[in-house]
């Protein structure tokens, strides 16, 4: 709106009733984005206990699996027994110490039961090497703790495209942010925060040497003055 259309002053100066403006100010990203870090640094907080809680509760379902597949080694057990059992049939049978339909009905009641067996068996899968599952859960953990670390130098855009419904000027140098649970609306579905009726669950104003500090730690270019710097006003809604 603010790039392709008149100023709201020069649409008031020629009378064009039907001409769309805006005379908001405009805003570089880099103060979108240290305000999205700002306000998950005051919300969001540290997650790291969160995440090695996280990790340890997968890690302690993949033991949990791992204790499960272990006990193939005793069906597997079971099964050679039987097979032993056959080959004794066998022999009693050789030696006449066995009929020849008590033998072929030993013999299927220990087929059935092998079969039986390893069906369990193939239900079990093989158990991961310990090694694999600390890498995987180290693996899982470096991740969770890039993505939601809110104290680097920049903020993961994944907690931004999340998190945020929309953000809205409601004056110079003062926005207005409405925070989502994760669930993403339409254009349309999006709250109006030029008519907000609820207070903001936080407020808090972003100075220059704040601003300094980050784009510092950014290494963003130094040309950047006190004298140009206003103060920006951050409120927030859930």
């Amino acid at each position: 709106m603010r790039t392709v259309n008149p100023t709201r002053s020069f649409v008031l100066e020629h009378n064009m009733t039907q001409q769309l403006s805006c005379d908001a100010i405009s805003i570089p990203e880099w103060k979108l984005e240290l305000m999205a870090k700002k306000i998950f640094e005051k919300v969001w907080g540290n997650q790291n206990k969160a995440i090695l809680r996280a990790c340890k509760m997968i890690e302690s379902c993949q033991n949990g699996k791992a204790a499960t597949r272990m006990s193939a080694a005793p069906i597997q057990g079971q099964i050679e027994k039987i097979k032993k059992r056959k080959l004794n049939y066998a022999a009693m049978r050789a030696d006449g110490e066995l009929p020849r339909e008590e033998y072929q009905a030993l013999c299927k009641q220990a087929d059935d039961e092998i079969v039986r067996l390893e069906q369990e068996l193939k239900a079990l899968s093989p158990a991961p090497e310990p090694q694999t599952v600390s890498s995987d859960m180290k693996v899982i953990y470096d991740f969770l703790s890039q993505k939601v670390d809110v104290h680097g130098a920049r903020l993961a855009p994944e907690l931004i495209e999340q998190f945020v419904e929309v953000v809205t000027p409601f004056a110079d140098y003062a926005y207005r942010w409405k925070l989502n649970t994760g669930c993403k609306k339409s254009k349309e579905e999006r709250t109006d925060l030029m008519a907000v009726s609820e207070k903001p669950i936080l407020t808090f104003t972003i100075d220059f040497e704040t601003a300094k500090r980050y784009r510092e730690a950014n290494k963003m270019p130094h040309q950047f003055r006190r004298a140009a710097w206003t103060d920006l006003t951050v409120e927030v809604y859930l």
